[in-house]
């Protein structure tokens, strides 16, 4: 199986225990309630979500299944799911450290991938 790469923010909440079975809308919401998400509008953050759950689909990660009340299709994260079958990306959105300020006095430094994950938790 070739590995494909997965965005540090969607792996952050993809392995998380509350994901093991989603829809595209509570994924969405949880991504746009993240810091590094601020500057993305709601249509923005449904189309990287809905690509990238595609691209996990279509690489066997996850499976899509239909919902007994509506039409809605959920998602669930499959036993191919481990670090043998992806890589991390690079993050979709840089997030702005406003705690750090540089020589100028400006605040351009970026958190890290870390960094991201700690803010995750």
């Amino acid at each position: 199986m070739r590995k494909i790469k997965i965005k540090p923010e969607i792996l952050s909440l993809l392995t998380s225990e509350k994901f093991m079975n989603f829809t595209c809308s509570e994924l969405t919401d949880a991504y746009m309630d993240l810091p590094s998400s601020a500057a993305l509008n709601k249509r923005q953050a449904q189309q990287f979500i809905k690509r990238n759950i595609d691209r996990l689909e279509w690489a066997g990660l996850i499976t899509k299944g239909q919902s007994k009340k509506n039409k809605v299709p959920n998602y669930r994260i499959t036993e191919n799911f481990h670090s043998e079958n992806y890589s991390i990306g690079s993050p979709h959105c840089k997030l702005l450290n406003t705690t750090a300020k540089d020589t100028t006095g400006n605040i351009p430094n970026y958190i890290e991938t870390n960094e991201l994950n700690e803010l995750l938790k």
